[in-house]
């Protein structure tokens, strides 16, 4: 579908430059903002990031539900085309409506703001609002179960982190294969720690977020019919930190891990990783060869291999720091690795 949305606008470009690509006839096509989040994901492929910014302005006000997304979006773009002026206008103008962006100056990103007077009055108001978030906000989870569920059978759990600056439905998204639909309980854990208005991140040797998880994980045993026996850990990225955070030093019961992509936790000592393998902890890295983190795997996997904890580590070829497009089926090829079920026996 993106390929297809990215041909198709690379057409219009081509085969008529004076056409508006973001007039009404085309505004009035927008049928729901993820039409309108796949045409902005195009052009910033295109890097057409005037079209961009043109477009958001012509759909300002028809998705509310959507607006913070919209605004962010709105900054990146003008980020991307030297708009500083008008990138901080927008900060300004979310920052009114209680919105935060996650503006830390010490990123690359906001190196060129260093020179606006009024950029750290914008920097502190985004924190203000962040930090007053905080003070609210809540570890949820959500939980799928499997087809034909029965409370009278046992099932395999899996708990999945997303990403950092990710959500419980980017997760849910990305986090779909036969097995889970049918073999397992899927716990989709949102981490309290805000970054911006609707994203959240994962700190590995977080208190609040190890007890948070320890106490929505111990709430899943008493709630469902789990398999004690089988229960794996996953994530990506920070979330595949947190994840091997959790299972390694042993903050709740697992029989696996699962990370793609992820960092090294924190607290990574080798008495804790022994202590794993006395426990029968198994772990799977799912990884790419472009893959930033793709060392600090290789260190966990040096670790293990000292330890003698039971691996596996995939590292896929062209591939860097994302989900890969065939995910559904290294889901069920790791969680076949980590605990058998049923249909593996």
């Amino acid at each position: 579908m993106r390929k297809l949305l990215l041909l198709s606008i690379m057409l219009t470009l081509t085969l008529t430059p004076q056409f508006d690509l973001i007039g009404q006839n085309i505004q009035s096509e927008f049928e729901s903002y993820a039409q309108v989040r796949d045409s902005l994901d195009a052009l910033y492929d295109l890097e057409k990031y005037g079209e961009a910014i043109d477009l958001i302005k012509s759909v300002e006000g028809i998705f509310p539900e959507d607006d913070f997304e919209l605004t962010r979006s709105h900054a990146l773009f003008c980020r991307k085309a030297g708009l500083y002026e008008e990138c901080m206008n927008v900060f300004e103008a979310g920052h009114k409506k209680g919105y935060f962006y996650f503006i830390i100056p010490r990123m690359k990103r906001y190196e060129p703001f260093a020179g606006f007077e009024r950029f750290t009055a914008i920097v502190g108001e985004d924190a203000r609002l962040r930090k007053k978030a905080l003070e609210k906000s809540k570890t949820i989870m959500e939980i799928q179960i499997p087809v034909d569920y029965s409370s009278k059978k046992k099932y395999p759990l899996l708990i999945v982190l997303h990403g950092g600056g990710s959500s419980i439905e980017r997760a849910k998204s990305n986090w779909k294969s036969e097995k889970l639909d049918n073999e397992f309980i899927v716990a989709f854990f949102q981490s309290y720690m805000h970054q911006d208005l609707i994203t959240f991140g994962w700190r590995t040797s977080d208190p609040r977020a190890r007890e948070d998880i320890k106490k929505l994980s111990a709430q899943i045993v008493k709630d469902y019919s789990i398999d004690t026996e089988k229960i794996v850990i996953g994530g990506i990225s920070a979330g595949g930190s947190m994840a091997f955070d959790l299972a390694i030093n042993d903050i709740i019961p697992v029989n696996g891990v699962f990370g793609v992509c992820p960092g090294k936790p924190q607290e990574f000592a080798e008495e804790n990783i022994e202590a794993a393998k006395s426990r029968d902890v198994k772990a799977y890295i799912l990884g790419g060869e472009r893959d930033y983190y793709l060392i600090k795997q290789k260190e966990m996997a040096d670790a293990f291999d000292w330890s003698g904890l039971d691996y596996k580590q995939v590292v896929l070829d062209e591939h860097g720091h994302d989900y890969p497009e065939d995910f559904s089926k290294w889901i069920d090829i790791a969680l076949e690795f980590l605990v058998q079920t049923e249909r593996s026996l």
